[in-house]
């Protein structure tokens, strides 16, 4: 069993830095939840990795990168890597997409495998098969689809309609006095209930 050293090498916090570091803390805590690290242990040890390799960016950094910024890009390269050499697959934009956390799920990380997140090889093989045929059965295999407009179909009333309504454009005035007797009708039907 190997020790863990839990500590961070932290620089001296000013006021309010310990706000901005517990938001991060809190951040990639999220993240790992979300990938299905119930293990409060395993979980620990994870955003303890991720935070020490955090502090050590922004020692090193002169930009003005904020610590929940540079810790969730961490946690994602981290990840991204580890899965990388999981799955011996190649991941695009070196991000961990949809498909990888599906095969985090299918492949049994949630119940059974939390212990081997981020950590070092050698994998139990049950653990990397379990992985891999997660991440080739989480997508659907690509096929190309034509799309050819349809023409709406609408019933005969509506098309009746349709084309008695058009066909008043023929006779603009027509179609005017139309729509002002509609108009007048519901001004006295508003005008009878209201005062009546």
């Amino acid at each position: 069993m190997e020790f863990v050293d839990l500590s961070l090498d932290l620089p001296p916090l000013k006021d309010g830095e310990i706000n901005v570091w517990n938001e991060a803390y809190e951040t990639v805590e999220s993240y790992f939840f979300a990938l299905g690290l119930r293990n409060r242990l395993a979980l620990n040890r994870c955003i303890h990795r991720v935070l020490q390799s955090s502090v050590q960016i922004i020692s090193k950094s002169s930009l003005p990168y904020t610590p929940t910024e540079v810790v969730m890009n961490e946690a994602m390269k981290l990840v991204a890597d580890w899965f990388q050499r999981v799955l011996d697959v190649k991941l695009p934009e070196h991000r961990l997409a949809a498909r990888g956390r599906l095969a985090l799920f299918l492949g049994g990380m949630e119940t059974r495998w939390q212990q081997y997140f981020l950590s070092e090889p050698p994998w139990p093989e049950g653990f990397v098969d379990a992985m891999r045929k997660g991440y080739l059965t989480a997508g659907p295999a690509f096929q190309a689809q034509t799309m050819t407009p349809q023409p709406i179909e609408l019933s005969s009333f509506v098309n009746s309609a349709s084309e008695a309504w058009f066909g008043l454009n023929r006779i603009p005035n027509l179609k005017f006095f139309i729509n002002a007797a509609i108009i007048a009708l519901l001004l006295f039907l508003v005008y009878s209930l209201i005062f009546n």
